[in-house]
Parts: structure tokens; C-alpha cells; sequence
């Protein structure tokens, strides 16, 4: 079995594979303090017994690798830490591919597993990444823009008299008082952002462009967009299972 670990800044997913198939998943704070050794050699319990065999790592907390070092010595198991410059199975074009996010590729490569390239993958979390593979199946770069989440915390902080709302979607998109107002902004005005940053992805990649929806947030704002194919909210661990794979 294969567990795979996508640290994110506020979140942190984790999943265990056998023979191809995600049998247990979990997420969790990224800052909190947990036995993770502990939590696979339970989970594996439960999925009927076998070993681990490795952990593959993305980490866009570059101090979360220590902590990670040591839960695969404490499983006694090869950690693999993957980014833009050693992902296998993925060719990155840009101008510094060591400074690309981790989960960016990797998301790129999960996707990859799914589909034929040209392809855009949108993580919807923290930030809002689109990942474009160009028609030769390179990763060539994209967009990256503030959480919906993100840019509404950021909105109440910084007015005066705008309060905190839920990140819900509102009846219309005519608010009739602020709450709905404030709704409206944040989630119909990002499913546009979405769309309209998809839309113009594809017209330069030159056409048609399969669209793959990831993250927290994905389920929330796929409904919403015109532009997503599918959503599959274990895109980034898929990613990490086959960078696994394709490194043995």
C-alpha cells in the first residue's frame, strides 16, 4: 500500500492506495500535531492488513518535510518528495520549474492519468491555481488567483462596515441587502473568474481544452461553471500515486 501526503498551507490530504484504488482518505489542519505513523498502520488495519511500502510527498510547506521525514522512518518506508524539477512522466516548461508549486505539477500529472492532453486543471482551496498541459502533454504554466474563501476574509478585513458571511451561494445575483450582495461577489463572481480564466486558457492553447476541478472548494463551484468537464477531489493524490509508480 502507498500512502500519498499533499501538505497544503491550511490543509493537509492524505490517502492510501492499493493496487491502484484509494481505499482511505483523510484531511486535516496542516499546523496540528498528530501521530500520522499511527493513523497508516490503523487505516491499513482497517483495509484488511499488508504494508505500506513508500509515502509520496508534495509540500508546499517546505517545513512540513521534516515532519514527514520522520513518520516514514517510523514506518520504516522511502519518502519520495516530488516538485517540478524531479516529477517523472511530466515535462515542465517554464521559465524556473523549482519555483512552480509542487501540487501544481502533480495536479497536472493526476490529470494526465485521466485524460489526453491538451488539459487545464483548477485547484479551488486556499488559492485558486489553473495548471495547463499543452497539447504535447508539457506542463507550460497558468494562473493563480486568491481562494474564494481567501478574497472574502480579505474583503471584511479590510472595510469597515461589510460583516463576515458565509461562503454560500445566494438566490440571485441581484443582492437585495449587503449579505446577499457580499454572496453574490464572492461566489457567482468567482464561478466567472473561473470560467473566464478557463475560457481564455483554452483560446491559447488554441481550442478545445479538457477542464478538471479540484481542491476544497470544488464541489461548491463546479455546479456553477460552465467551463469544468469533471471534478475529482483526489486529483492531487492521484497525481502522487502515479509519479510513485512511474519513479519504481
Amino acid at each position: 500500500m502507498l500512502l500519498t501526503v499533499d501538505v497544503g498551507n491550511t490543509k493537509t490530504e492524505l490517502g492510501l492506495w492499493r493496487d491502484g484504488a484509494l481505499v482511505r482518505g483523510e484531511r486535516a489542519a496542516t499546523g496540528g500535531a498528530r501521530d500520522w505513523a499511527a493513523w497508516a498502520k490503523d487505516r491499513v488495519a482497517e483495509a484488511g492488513g499488508g504494508v505500506v511500502e513508500g509515502v509520496a510527498l508534495a509540500s508546499v510547506v517546505p517545513t512540513a518535510i521534516a515532519r514527514w521525514a520522520d513518520v516514514a522512518h517510523a514506518l520504516d518506508v522511502e519518502l519520495r518528495v516530488y516538485d517540478g524539477t524531479n516529477l517523472p512522466g511530466l515535462r515542465v516548461r517554464v521559465r524556473q520549474p523549482a519555483a512552480v508549486g509542487p501540487d501544481r505539477v502533480i495536479n497536472a500529472l493526476g490529470a494526465l492519468s485521466l485524460h489526453a492532453a491538451p488539459l487545464i486543471a483548477v485547484d479551488l482551496g486556499t488559492a485558486t491555481t489553473f495548471d495547463v498541459v499543452d497539447g504535447a502533454g508539457a506542463f507550460v504554466g497558468g494562473a493563480i488567483a486568491p481562494g474564494a474563501g481567501t478574497a472574502l476574509d480579505a474583503l471584511v478585513a479590510g472595510t469597515a462596515r461589510l460583516p463576515a458571511v458565509p461562503l454560500e451561494t445566494p438566490a440571485r445575483a441581484i443582492g437585495r441587502d449587503t449579505v446577499e450582495a457580499m454572496q453574490s461577489g464572492a461566489v457567482l463572481g468567482y464561478a466567472a473568474l473561473v470560467d473566464g480564466l478557463v475560457t481564455r486558457l483554452r483560446g491559447e492553447l488554441g481550442g478545445a481544452a479538457w477542464c478538471v476541478a479540484t481542491g476544497g472548494l470544488a464541489a461548491r463551484f463546479a455546479p456553477l461553471c460552465t467551463t469544468i468537464d469533471a471534478v475529482d477531489p483526489a486529483l492531487t493524490l492521484r497525481g502522487l500515486r502515479r509519479a510513485w509508480e512511474l519513479s519504481k
